[in-house]
Order: C-alpha cells, then sequence, then structure tokens
C-alpha cells in the first residue's frame, strides 16, 4: 500500500512538473531575442513636443546615446510624414537634422545603442523619404569592430543585419539626408 502511495505522489508530481515545462516551454535561442518596435508609448508627431530616447528601455539592457546629451534620435508617430513604409505601426525612432527636441536637443544622428550584455546579433529596419547612406557599424567589449553594414535607404523600411560575437554597443550614422527612420531592433 505504501509502494502505491509513494508511486501515486511521484505520477502526480511529475505530472504536475511536466505541466510546468509545457507552459514555459523549451529554452532556445529565440528565447534570449529582443525586440523593440517603439510601439509600446503613446509618441508625438513631432519632435518639438518630445526627447531624445535614453534609458527608457533600460529594463530589457538596452540603452540609446546621441552625440551630445540631448541628442539622437526620438520616438515620434508616423503622423509627422516621414513618407516612409514598411515599418511596424505607429511609431519609429526619427531622426531630422533641422528640428529640435522640447529640451533643445537635435534629433541627428549619429545614434548609439548600447547593450547590457554581449549579444550575437542586431538588426533594424531603416529608411528615408529622400534616400541617403546609413550606416550601421558594431563593436565588441574590446571597442574593435565586429561588422559593418551599409545601406542605401529607399521609402521603404530595409533591413540592416550585422551578427557577430559580443556585440557590446551599435553606432548608425547617414549621409545625404535630413531626415530618416528606424525601426523594429532585434538583437539575440
Amino acid at each position: 500500500m505504501r509502494v502505491r502511495r509513494f508511486i501515486a505522489a511521484i505520477v502526480v508530481g511529475l505530472s504536475k512538473l511536466a505541466a510546468l515545462v509545457i507552459r514555459a516551454g523549451p529554452a532556445s535561442a529565440a528565447d534570449t531575442a529582443g525586440l523593440i518596435n517603439f510601439d509600446d508609448v503613446s509618441a508625438p508627431c513631432n519632435f518639438l513636443d518630445t526627447v531624445a530616447l535614453r534609458d527608457e528601455y533600460a529594463g530589457l539592457g538596452v540603452h540609446f546615446r546621441g552625440n551630445a546629451p540631448l541628442n539622437g534620435g526620438g520616438i515620434v508617430n508616423e503622423c509627422g510624414n516621414f513618407g516612409v513604409t514598411g515599418y511596424s505601426p505607429p511609431n519609429f525612432l526619427g531622426f531630422n537634422t533641422i528640428a529640435q527636441f522640447s529640451d533643445g536637443g537635435i534629433p541627428t544622428p549619429p545614434q548609439y545603442i548600447f547593450f547590457d550584455n554581449t549579444v550575437g546579433g542586431v538588426r533594424i529596419k531603416a529608411g528615408a523619404r529622400d534616400g541617403g547612406t546609413l550606416k550601421m557599424t558594431a563593436y565588441n567589449t574590446n571597442h574593435q569592430i565586429v561588422g559593418s553594414k551599409t545601406l542605401n535607404m529607399t521609402p521603404a523600411l530595409q533591413t540592416v543585419t550585422i551578427v557577430g560575437l559580443d556585440i557590446k554597443r551599435v553606432s548608425i550614422d547617414v549621409q545625404g539626408v535630413n531626415d530618416f527612420v528606424i525601426d523594429d531592433l532585434q538583437w539575440r
């Protein structure tokens, strides 16, 4: 009788454990992937109604910086009429070198993205109504270049991906255009 109760207790315990594993799902590389689509906030149409993105995604281990304390990209809504397609609506990280933020900063590149933990790949979508060239460069913890990609931007956002070991930060810069957008930042 004791053996049956013992076996029954083990079966019940194993079935509860199995239920937890099924609910949690298997661990995989995809489980460690991250995505920021900038759509989790109510964003304004104009830069004058916002400020540069900084540590709003620190909980995900991602930080944003510009070339000066108040500069860099700002989260704006599609109602700002950037003339691009292929982003996840309604928001994106926008830049416009002739605009100004509410705190006096300028939504200008370069944009720096820092990761709390090293990652093995970074992907963004980028585009601009008036063309221009975007360059994304990834660096490791020793400040060495892991990889670099150049994109001739179009109004339809295109994907730029860098895969490499121990990526700690990424820089994004452009030439030949005043305004452009970045969306759907992914890392793994």
